[in-house]
């Protein structure tokens, strides 16, 4: 399983890591829908969400509103946020490319001091403040993309 789509409804405090050994940890009462490469998981009404997927994933998509979100311990080539309201993004060891979609919102990334990145501002009337370095030869890459939106970049 490669590819992860996970909507999340009603959570306030979503946690998403990666497990060691390839294994997938979900809630008990996810939906489920998967074909050979992708997986569709869908979680309402639970106020925290911990989602365990293999350490090297290439794509994963998170819908979610007003939430804080923890993403650790994962290998991806590209993880989506899709969020509505304000988001508290944590990110520790992680290494790809992570964008966050956000309209009319507030969204707030910390990150570990020893973090190497490059920002790519693609929103319209969106704005970026950050107190963290960037490396513009990084591969991995935090693209910030909406419309009317903020994003902050901080120190965990």
């Amino acid at each position: 399983m490669t590819d992860f789509d996970i909507k999340v409804k009603g959570a306030s405090s979503i946690t998403i890591s990666g497990t060691n050994d390839n294994t997938m940890i979900l809630p008990a009462t996810a939906k489920i829908d998967s074909d050979r490469n992708q997986m569709d998981i869908d979680v309402e009404n639970m106020e925290t969400v911990k989602i365990g997927l293999p350490e090297n994933s290439e794509k994963i998509e998170l819908a979610c509103t007003d939430a804080s979100v923890s993403i650790r311990d994962l290998c991806f080539t590209h993880f989506e946020i899709d969020g509505k309201g304000n988001l508290a993004i944590e990110a520790s060891n992680i290494s790809g490319k992570l964008d966050i979609n956000l309209v009319g919102g507030e969204a707030v990334l910390a990150v570990p001091a020893d973090f190497s990145f490059r920002l790519v501002n693609e929103g319209r009337n969106c704005k970026i403040s950050s107190n963290v370095a960037e490396d513009p030869d990084s591969t991995n890459v935090v693209e910030f993309n909406g419309k009317d939106s903020s994003l902050s970049i901080r120190i965990l």
